[in-house]
């Protein structure tokens, strides 16, 4: 080939390439491709949604905050209340549940012997799983074998429910041994009461996976359970009598009429030490303060007597509360006082020439300083005349 052929050649080349160029500028090109894409995943927090239903004798019912399931019962030794519920999983997550028997706002009494008492001390509980084929006990006795069987659970049961699942039925039986004799025999003044209801709290379960395993709420726990609790002093009703040596005079001997004696009990201070105590003494017509005498007795480590003070100066209104060792002077006491300081205290009362019908209640109360809730222990009510 010439040398004038070769140089033709590469110009024809290079004029070749710049085309080319200039074409892929000002054109687009196709190629051969291919897609994928993916399913759309809907991502949604899951829903645990817990229903407690009870059987209403003929059919199952929603509890709700009105529900008493119980009724107002009235206890005495061999009488049995019954509430049979079960739990329906209304949500699309699986979860573990708890059912308690609840004792609440417990408000002692006097029994015939003039001593205090809590009536949930002699009540029984039980919390039984009916099985699959659920019907009612036939008869008190029925109902008492299967809550004293071997196994089962005194107040709380736990289980499992699958999503859309509901539980067995469940008897909650509340009862008093026919074992139980005049301790718990009210005076029939000093009535012992109590709330009884049931808790019902769920929480995750280790059912639904994550991208690793089934056990990511494996330390999932119930919520706490709202329940409300009481101090427990002994508190013993006094009849009249006459106290000796008031304040400290030989031969100082004064009547009463009623009395309170208030015993600490120190398991109570942790959760009540700084609640105030305070009796409250109420009349049901106007008494002048004069006429009115109180009393005090104490017990304590190195110090012991009775102190005696008039109302002078009081005028007391119908149906208003005299806050007593407040009005004396003597106030605020705590429990934990009462515990560490005082042990054992009586107030007493005595009214001079009172008019026939006149109504007193002397009232032992103790107050939350934070909430500024009062809880009664327990009331002293007395006619003038009866």
């Amino acid at each position: 080939m010439s040398k004038k052929t070769l140089r033709r050649a590469l110009i024809t080349s290079v004029v070749s390439l710049v085309l080319c160029f200039a074409m892929l500028l000002g054109a687009t090109y196709a190629w051969f491709t291919d897609t994928a894409s993916t399913g759309v995943n809907t991502i949604a927090s899951g829903n645990l949604k817990m229903v407690l239903e009870y059987y209403d004798g003929t059919k199952w019912e929603k509890v709700d905050s009105s529900t008493k399931l119980f009724g107002d019962a009235l206890f005495e030794p061999g009488a049995v209340q019954i509430a049979y519920v079960h739990v329906k999983n209304a949500g699309d997550l699986a979860f573990k549940y708890k059912l308690n028997v609840v004792f609440g706002n417990e408000i002692p009494g006097v029994n015939v012997a003039g001593e205090s008492f809590n009536l949930s001390d002699y009540l029984e509980t039980a919390v039984v799983d009916m099985g699959t084929d659920f019907a009612p006990y036939s008869n008190r006795a029925a109902a008492v074998a299967a809550a004293t069987a071997e196994g089962v659970a005194a107040t709380s049961f736990e289980g499992n429910l699958a999503k859309k699942a509901t539980s067995n039925a469940i008897a909650l039986i509340v009862y008093m041994p026919e074992t139980v004799d005049n301790v718990a025999n009210h005076n029939g003044t000093d009535i012992p009461s109590l709330e009884l209801g049931v808790s019902a709290v769920a929480t995750q379960d280790t059912v639904e996976e994550d991208a690793f395993d089934n056990q990511y709420d494996a330390s999932a726990t119930f919520p706490e359970e709202e329940t409300t609790a009481v101090p427990h002093p002994t508190v013993t009703e006094i009849s009249a009598g006459t106290l000796n040596n008031v304040n400290g005079e030989q031969g100082n001997s004064k009547d009463f009429d009623i009395g309170l004696r208030f015993v600490a009990n120190e398991d109570d201070s942790a959760e009540f030490g700084n609640y105030i105590c305070e009796f409250m003494l109420t009349f049901n017509q106007a008494v002048e303060g004069a006429k009115v005498d109180l009393y005090g007795e104490y017990a304590a480590s190195g110090m012991e007597g009775i102190v005696g003070q008039s109302a002078n100066g009081y005028n007391f209104e119908p149906g208003v509360g005299m806050p007593v060792l407040a009005t004396a002077g003597l106030g605020p006491v705590t429990y934990d006082d009462v515990i560490n300081l005082v042990k054992d205290f009586r107030c007493y009362l005595h009214v001079t020439d009172p008019a026939d019908g006149l109504t007193t209640t002397l009232q032992l109360v103790m107050t939350n300083p934070d909430t500024n809730e009062v809880i009664e222990i327990h009331t002293f009510t007395y006619t003038y005349g009866d």
